[in-house]
């Protein structure tokens, strides 16, 4: 074994993950970000690294078969060189993500060039990860990219094209050839080099902090060695990214049993929040990230590497307010496991306000720390206290209920709703003040605010809505997702322009075409 591998099984599909493009010009942070890698650059350059592992020539280039076998083993031990991919925690598609997924493992950066392909740079070291184009980001330069697919394998974009790629920056249209990244840990002067070691020190003291919290988490497997003389059968308590997972969060478990009774989103937060901690410190709702640290996968997807729990189950995260995450299985077939509710369903479960259905939400999991959680504002300044569940045999889904949780009231052009952008639509809900008289300005309503009885069904009807009969095919923008718009008449009325077309609108990222887009339905915050 050359090197941590998460690759994909054959014959599997990674999950497609939508994603929120940048700004074309260059991201600021990145560019700072690799202004510091690149302090680094000068101590990683390949002929220092050479003579540093006994290779008198300067460089890698033209060994023979056996020096190469044995320039592997050694980059490895220098460099800890990890695979991820969509599998494995890999969300990422431009340059700036690349550098910051590598940094959040403590001391690490994407790899070098001659890392990726060791000797003389025509083999990815580990082998190549697809059977068609594939770029990872590689240290070298700001936006460089290598080819780790086939054709022109090991080869850099710059090398190719005589420039760095614009989907590098931007995102655009390259899920598909961005799936892959490897990051390696650069051992300074005085540093043990053999990282496995230490890899192996960190995985114990990991486990011996949560083997209080729960036993299942000390007989999973280890992810493939990064040494060809470890056994790629020997077991280990956590992947590296559950340690990272476990070093910044600091999760635990938490179902009936410890008082976790199923009940809203904001009484999974208050739950948390009211857990006692010691030393003045404070419990979060976790994010996704804590919960599913290795992404989806068939086997032992959660955190702990714990499998999924029987039967459909779903946990609330902090990433959004009423978001919550599948930690069960929709079915045998297709489980749906570390998938969120909004991705699966384009809108947010009315259960998670109405405090209904407790017996699908038993399982959530508490971080006891800040670090990376979402909060608002009036999270970080109100003092919130668990409350009472819901009564799950009367869920309240009628509009009476939804009129005052959100207080909707629709706008169009004739309130000054210019039937511009999504980003333009929320700055156009925050100009307006709520109606409660509690100093917080309305904002952009969420899919259940629309359509509370759901896909296929009409939107809430309080005055102002769209006529069918003279302004045609309608669409709205919601809350809860970059550019993301639901039909609000005719025969789509209540699906997602996601659903209907198999993609977000152009002109949602705009002011073009605004005959579709004449109505927006603002909320006022209740608390």
């Amino acid at each position: 074994m050359c090197c941590r591998a998460h690759a994909l099984q054959d014959g599997e599909e990674p999950q497609h993950q939508p994603h929120e493009n940048p700004s074309l010009p260059p991201p600021t942070a990145a560019i700072e970000q690799h202004d510091k890698n690149s302090d680094l650059d000068s101590e990683i350059l390949e002929s220092d690294v050479a003579e540093e592992l006994g290779f008198d020539d300067g460089d890698f280039g033209g060994i023979d078969e056996l020096d190469f076998d044995l320039l592997e083993v050694k980059l490895t031990q220098h460099f800890n060189p990890t695979w991820f991919d969509r599998e494995t925690g890999w969300r990422g598609q431009t340059y700036e993500e690349s550098t910051e997924f590598c940094n959040k493992i403590d001391g690490y950066i994407p790899c070098p060039h001659y890392v990726y392909c060791p000797g003389d740079g025509k083999k990815v070291l580990g082998g190549r990860k697809e059977e068609g184009e594939s770029w990872a980001a590689v240290v070298d330069g700001f936006n460089e990219w290598v080819q780790v697919g086939a054709g022109g394998e090991c080869n850099l974009y710059s090398a190719n094209e005589g420039e760095t790629p614009g989907w590098g920056l931007t995102g655009d249209n390259n899920e598909e050839i961005t799936r892959h990244i490897m990051c390696c840990k650069h051992q300074q002067d005085g540093e043990e080099s053999n990282v496995e070691s230490d890899t192996e020190t960190v995985e114990e003291e990991s486990v011996a902090e949560t083997a209080d919290i729960d036993d299942e988490g000390t007989n999973a497997e280890e992810p493939e060695s990064s040494t060809m003389a470890q056994n790629e059968n020997e077991s280990s308590s956590m992947s590296i990214m559950e340690i990272t997972t476990q070093n910044t969060f600091h999760p635990e478990w938490f179902d009936s049993r410890l008082g976790w009774l199923g009940g809203t989103y904001d009484e999974g937060k208050a739950f948390c929040e009211s857990l006692p901690q010691a030393n003045n410190g404070h419990w979060y709702l976790c994010p996704s990230q804590a919960y599913c640290p290795n992404g989806p996968r068939d086997k032992e997807p959660l955190y702990l590497q714990k499998d999924a729990f029987e039967g459909i189950q779903w946990a609330p995260i902090s990433d959004k307010q009423n978001g919550w995450m599948m930690v069960g299985k929709m079915s045998q077939q297709v489980p749906h496991t570390c998938e969120e509710y909004f991705q699966i369903n384009h809108h947010d479960p009315l259960w998670g306000l109405d405090g209904s259905s407790t017996d699908m939400k038993q399982h959530i999991l508490c971080c006891n720390t800040p670090s990376g959680i979402y909060l608002s504002k009036s999270d970080e300044e109100d003092n919130i206290v668990p409350t009472n569940g819901g009564n799950p045999n009367k869920p309240n889904h009628d509009e009476s209920a939804l009129l005052g949780i959100f207080t909707p009231r629709w706008f169009s052009v004739t309130d000054g709703w210019n039937s511009g952008s999504h980003d333009d639509a929320i700055a156009f809900c925050e100009q307006h003040d709520g109606i409660h008289h509690n100093g917080k300005k309305m904002e952009l309503c969420p899919y259940v605010a629309y359509c509370p009885e759901g896909p296929g069904t009409q939107p809430i009807d309080i005055g102002g809505h769209v006529d069918d009969n003279k302004e045609g095919q309608q669409w709205a923008p919601l809350f809860g997702q970059a550019n993301h718009w639901v039909s609000i008449s005719g025969e789509k009325a209540c699906l997602a322009h996601l659903e209907v077309n198999g993609a977000e609108p152009s002109w949602g990222l705009d002011a073009s075409n605004p005959d579709v887009k004449k109505h927006v339905l603002c909320c006022s915050p209740n608390q």
